[in-house]
């Protein structure tokens, strides 16, 4: 395997992008056909494929990303004990009872707060979290938490613990502890949950192809491969990052293929997912009041509201089953507007 530097794949993107310019003009321009065309499409789509997997560097060598693998797999695989605040004073105490001898920082986030403090100031904050837990629920966590401390470095995982913890939706949740739940932490299960994104990114762009057509379809395929900031650095190999994206990508096809129950499915699933697409509604609502102001047929417009309805009550009675009850929306309401008024360097929050 080759395994190239960050700042090389870096440099390497931005070469590449600013690369793709002209080619992106041409083959929007429908003036240049055939076969000949085609193929330069397909090489750029082929190049974008390689790049955004960074060249098959991955993760420095791994496929699988560790840091978001330990957030969003045991986050979710013991949702119903961890919720949003235990993971990392669980972690830390499991780490304390399996491996006693082995250092570990005093430093963790309180999620609570999302204040970093010393864990021993949070002795009843680790006893509430851990009495969450049945003793062979414990013994479960406990021997997926020692994978994460056994594959990455002291330093490393010191500084996991000091991340904003696990903000995903319980809706997430269900469908994550669906796919999850029958399988302990390993090399095997990492690499079979990093991969779910890149189905469901192949499914995306084939229907992005077949949708708009290979001209649209290539031009989307390069600037999603070949742009820096959604590059695999930072969430590929993770689990399941991406579903939220892919829906919202779906709902646009939907729409283009006026199928406007599906449109509102796809789009009330990646509300459901991750919330902030709900902006989305928006510009879809702006259209609907033109075309009553006037007087044209509305009926798109009831279709697309039945399926985003039935897609956020679906939603909801999935999250309330993820192992929390009805609660766990209340809760994750809280966490993310904590989240969003904390400090962070990637502020991902509403």
């Amino acid at each position: 395997m080759l395994l190239i530097s960050a700042d090389v794949l870096f440099w390497i993107h931005i070469v590449l992008l600013v690369a793709a310019v002209p080619s992106v003009y041409l083959l929007m321009d429908e003036s240049f056909d055939g076969t000949a065309v085609r193929r330069f499409a397909r090489a750029w789509v082929i190049v974008a494929a390689a790049a955004w997997l960074n060249f098959g560097s991955f993760h420095g060598g791994r496929f699988s990303h560790a840091w978001e693998a330990y957030h969003h797999f045991l986050g979710a695989r013991y949702f119903s004990e961890l919720g949003y605040d235990g993971i990392y004073v669980a972690s830390h105490q499991a780490q304390k009872e399996m491996k006693p001898f082995l250092h570990q920082a005093i430093y963790v986030r309180d999620l609570r707060s999302n204040q970093v403090g010393p864990v021993y100031l949070m002795r009843d904050h680790i006893q509430d979290v851990k009495s969450r837990f049945t003793p062979e629920r414990w013994r479960s966590f406990s021997q997926d938490n020692i994978y994460f401390v056994d594959s990455v470095s002291t330093e490393y995982l010191r500084k996991m613990r000091l991340d904003h913890g696990n903000n995903a939706s319980p809706a997430w949740m269900f469908l994550a502890r669906a796919l999850a739940a029958w399988l302990p932490a390993s090399d095997a299960a990492l690499a079979y949950v990093g991969a779910l994104d890149l189905v469901l990114l192949a499914i995306l762009f084939g229907f992005i192809w077949s949708t708009f057509g290979w001209r649209f379809g290539s031009v989307a395929a390069i600037l999603f491969g070949l742009g820096y900031p959604w590059s695999f650095f930072w969430i590929g190999g993770a689990f399941l990052r991406l579903d939220w994206f892919v829906a919202l990508g779906m709902a646009v096809c939907m729409i283009r293929r006026e199928n406007w129950h599906w449109a509102g499915a796809f789009l009330g699933a990646s509300i459901c997912l991750r919330l902030f697409p709900l902006v989305f509604i928006g510009p879809i609502a702006l259209v609907a009041i033109r075309h009553i102001v006037q007087k044209q047929d509305l009926s798109w417009a009831r279709q697309f509201g039945r399926g985003l309805g039935w897609a956020l009550v679906i939603g909801f009675v999935a999250g309330s089953l993820a192992g929390r009850g009805p609660g766990a929306w209340l809760e994750w309401l809280q966490n993310i507007t904590l989240h969003g008024s904390s400090w962070l360097t990637n502020n991902v929050g509403v």
